[in-house]
């Protein structure tokens, strides 16, 4: 059989997969020439940086600067490039933190920078092209080769000769942070480029050979040897730029011509029949996402860069009760100017009160905007949080149409606490009509502490959170069935999720592994969270499958539960632990780890206890004495709720121990279980899931559909005239009898008692409070003293004429007055008032403070000593002069009335008794003393 001759190399024919071949390569060879290098340097944020020649540029007059920036974190004035010290600098960095506004500044030497300032342009993540000009126009701004901000002040000539330092990714600012992500194609030229120039430059590769250019780093991978890494810049002179502290060189997927489009540009003014709408807001949105939010300025101007991709937008602008919104289609590199017109714009409005109809001030309100058709779908959007007026009420402006839910959530300075469940409402938003909700009503704060939830409504994935664990950083990390969230101490920071890079969006165990990292469970296996990043379990054969539960021990080992066992990683290795090893069984339901290193496991089989070489069953009675057990007094069976359910306690890092047992909250302090009357059926957060103690000691539950709780100390945070208090000068209280609350201010007095505040005015300003063994409350005023008759307050037959500073009440039942003017003033029920005598004079003069101790000794205050009075003596005491402690007291017995020594004088404010019967003394010069 004849065969066709094989083609030579020189012939001009190949086989169509070989001319194929060299098609896609010859395609990647062009992708690579006019699309960028697939090496960029990356730096980590965490001191990472780069050091550029030093010098260079220096007899530059004017020039542009031009790099491709991807910002992974948008950090508190983190710079990519900054020339110059504190004093002389050329720089771009981005504003504030989290504000997505990228900055190009120079400071000429002085204090104030001139800025060009864009608008919210950057998104971590996402290349951007950004460039600046400085010449005799004064700064330009360029995103993506459009001009997004001009500065036309002038800028003084030699500004890079002034400027020492030379980095890439820090700043000299101590408080400044360090840049995280990635630049490419650093460039300085000697010359103001043209904006067709900049526009040019996003779609091209940097030569090295282009004309006015002084140096470019396009980071190919041509690293030289040493302490540390040096890459050098392209074109013929070469010039080296220093790697330090973990900056490196990575492979990056080409940047592609469509990965820098060009801004739409935005601008417009916003009115009302009244004029001008000047600091409103701005807002625009793609369908249910925000892209941006700007305030409208003088004239209400209002301007947008939007790097997003082209499409149909919707603008909302916002003032006051006025609103407008309006639908626009944006493109690349357009610029559109709008005018729009705003109309009164209220959609939802109520009421917020206590259960006795008291309006509620202060109280936070939530509308939530429901995503899916069916009224009872789970997707919601936060459409804005508000507070109530002094009348209790609240009202939403401009929502988008459609179905909300409005939730009543109490506020942290407010008089109210969230009910065993929710208030909320549903409610349909049509524009032009407003939608007015029942009246919330709430109940007021019991005693002891608060529970405060963290829910959808707050940014939370699910409500369904399965795992918590707090950092050293102060972060609280909340793992859901729909994902990983980080909670900063005032709001959700970030969410993750599969497309972060979760192996699953169920997050089913957390456990912080050291100063930056986390370990995170999920059902289809382990992620590792290292600044801000996610990573893939490390080594090799890492567990698989569902990961039941996490724990790091005290060398920072991590030990992982699973349905095949345990896993233990020593930062070497994976090691397996199953049935052969000690395990009764496969299944690992929880892991904790006690403060001696001791690691307790919780299997189908038992508990079991690792102490360093070998799994042995462990007696769970022997770590966790006497929690209650569900069994009522005098039962012999088996308890109904096991106590030691793994789920539902949690050891903090101050030697407390929290459990749940019986369906209450119990906390053991190393000695005993105190019940702490939490009913979780009661409150309404359902079966808990998890529980963690964060670095500020605040309990955190995580429940099975309501959330994660937070238990917070209670307060009343802004108890008020507006409230009812009479007058803003709190001076007394006192706790009554009854358990109410007796609070004095300067115009009148009120009690606090079952929720509720009762009011009297006086004329009087109120100075002190006491109420005695018999119940009966005394009340010191600035011109005698009255006592509670009932229901009303009369002045106390005999009672002197001044100030009554202070009262107290003696063993035999007499009442004792310090006064300003006629010194101590006693009472009792057969003689009425009087001032009682000594052989050694009166008291008299301004007294602070009085004491009827329980030993019968009266101690009082005066604005120059601390005296003492006891049945057979009469002292004066205060502090030495020369050579004593604070603790040291100098004694004299002289008369009452005899002159002292300016060196003796020893001020005194208030004076005490404790409980065990120790005086002490509150001093306006030596601090408290123990008398």
């Amino acid at each position: 059989m004849a065969t066709a001759p094989l083609p030579s190399c020189n012939s001009g024919v190949f086989p169509r997969h070989v001319q194929t071949g060299r098609a896609l390569l010859l395609l990647w060879f062009l992708v690579q020439v006019t699309c960028g290098r697939a090496d960029v340097l990356e730096l980590d944020g965490y001191g990472s940086y780069v050091e550029l020649p030093a010098g260079l540029g220096a007899d530059l007059e004017e020039f542009t600067l031009e790099l491709r920036v991807r910002w992974d974190h948008l950090g508190y004035f983190d710079a990519p490039l900054h020339f110059g010290d504190t004093r002389h600098a050329v720089a771009f960095n981005h504003q504030a933190r989290g504000f997505r506004t990228p900055v190009f500044f120079v400071q000429p030497g002085t204090p104030a920078p001139l800025k060009a300032v864009a608008g919210p342009l950057l998104e971590p993540g996402r290349w951007v092209h950004l460039a600046a000009t400085v010449g005799a126009q004064g700064i330009r701004l360029y995103a993506n080769g459009t001009c997004v901000a001009t500065n036309a002040a002038p800028v003084p000539p030699g500004l890079l000769r002034h400027s020492p330092l030379r980095w890439l990714g820090r700043s000299p600012w101590p408080d400044n942070g360090y840049f995280r992500g990635a630049l490419d194609d650093v460039c300085l030229w000697n010359r103001v480029l043209t904006a067709d120039a900049l526009r040019s430059r996003c779609q091209t590769v940097i030569a090295g050979t282009e004309e006015g250019l002084v140096a470019a780093w396009t980071f190919e991978p041509r690293v030289e040897p040493g302490k540390d890494s040096t890459v050098r810049s392209v074109g013929q002179e070469r010039q080296p730029a220093r790697l330090h502290a973990g900056a490196r060189i990575v492979p990056e997927h080409p940047l592609h011509p469509a990965s820098f489009p060009a801004p739409a540009i935005l601008d417009g003014i916003a009115s009302s029949e009244s004029g001008p709408c000047e600091a409103g807001r701005a807002r625009l949105w793609r369908e249910d996402a925000l892209l941006q939010e700007v305030a409208t300025g003088p004239r209400g101007v209002f301007h947008f860069d939007v790097v997003s991709p082209p499409g149909v937008m919707e603008l909302e602008v916002i003032q006051g009760t006025l609103g407008a919104r309006q639908r626009i289609e944006m493109t690349s590199g357009s610029r559109q100017s709008l005018p729009i017109s705003l109309r009164p714009c209220r959609s939802v409005t109520g009421r917020v009160t206590t259960l006795n109809g008291v309006p509620q001030p202060g109280a936070e309100v939530v509308a939530l905007r429901q995503l899916d058709a069916d009224p009872g779908g789970r997707r919601e959007q936060w459409s804005g949080g508000v507070r109530t007026d002094t009348s209790g009420r609240y009202q939403f402006l401009n929502l988008r149409e459609g179905r909300y839910r409005i939730v009543c959530r109490a506020a942290s300075d407010s008089l109210l606490s969230t009910p065993a469940s929710d208030p909320e409402f549903h409610c349909q938003v049509r524009t032009g009509a407003v939608a007015e909700p029942p009246d919330f009503r709430i109940p007021r704060l019991h005693s002891g502490h608060a529970w405060r939830p963290l829910g959808r409504e707050d940014g939370l994935p699910e409500q369904e959170v399965t795992a918590i664990a707090a950092d050293p950083e102060g972060n609280v990390w909340l793992g859901t069935s729909g994902g990983l969230s980080r909670y900063d101490g005032s709001t959700l920071a970030a969410t993750w999720r599969r497309k972060d890079g979760l192996p699953s969006d169920q997050v089913t165990a957390l456990a912080p592994g050291g100063d930056q990292d986390l370990w995170v469970g999920t059902t289809t296996g382990l992620a590792r969270m290292m600044s801000g990043r996610l990573h893939p379990a490390p080594g090799s054969h890492p567990p698989k499958g569902r990961i039941h539960a996490l724990t790091v021990d005290h060398r920072r080992d991590l030990w992982v539960g699973s349905e095949v066992g345990i896993h233990r990683w020593d930062g070497v290795q994976w090691v397996h632990f199953d049935t052969g090893a000690g395990l009764p069984s496969r299944l690992v339901r929880a892991l904790k780890t006690l403060p001696d290193g001791t690691v307790l496991a919780w299997t189908d089989g038992g508990r079991i206890r690792w102490t360093g070489g070998r799994w042995t069953l462990h007696d769970a009675g022997a770590s966790l004495p006497g929690l209650p057990d569900g069994r009522q007094e005098g039962e012999d069976s088996e308890p109904r709720d096991n106590p030691f359910e793994p789920t539902d306690w949690q050891a903090t890092a101050v030697g407390e121990l929290w459990a749940i047992a019986s369906g209450r909250l119990h906390r053991f302090n190393g000695r005993a279980w105190s019940d702490y009357g939490l009913n979780r059926d009661d409150i309404g957060f359902g079966p808990v899931l998890s529980m963690a103690t964060d670095s500020r000691r605040t309990l955190w539950i995580g429940t099975s559909g309501k959330g994660a709780w937070r238990r917070v100390e209670e307060r009343v945070g802004q108890l008020n005239e507006a409230d009812g208090l009479p007058g803003r000068a709190v001076r007394a209280t006192e706790r009554g009898a009854d358990g109410s609350l007796w609070i004095g201010t300067d115009e009148g007095i009120a009690r606090w008692r079952q929720g509720n505040l009762e009011t009297w005015s006086t004329a009087r300003g109120i100075r002190c409070l006491k109420v005695d063994r018999a119940g009966r409350l005394w009340i010191g005023t600035d011109s005698g003293v009255l006592w509670l008759d009932g229901d009303q307050f009369q002045p106390v037959p005999g009672s002197p004429g001044n100030r009554i500073a202070s009262i107290s009440e003696g063993p035999d039942g007499s009442v004792w007055l310090a006064t300003g003017g006629d010194g101590i003033i006693r009472w009792s029920s057969r003689e009425g008032f009087h001032r009682p005598a000594t052989d050694r004079g009166v008291w008299e003069g301004w007294l602070t403070s009085i004491l009827a101790a329980r030993d019968g000794t009266i101690w009082y205050a005066q604005d120059f000593y601390l005296g003492r009075v006891t049945p057979t003596e009469t002292l004066r005491m205060f502090l030495a002069p020369d050579g004593a402690t604070p603790e040291q007291l100098h004694v004299t017995s002289a008369p009452l009335d005899a002159p002292m020594e300016p060196k003796f004088h020893l001020p005194t404010t208030v004076v005490v008794e404790g409980p065990d019967g120790t005086i002490w003394a509150g001093t306006l010069s030596r601090g408290l003393l123990r008398c």
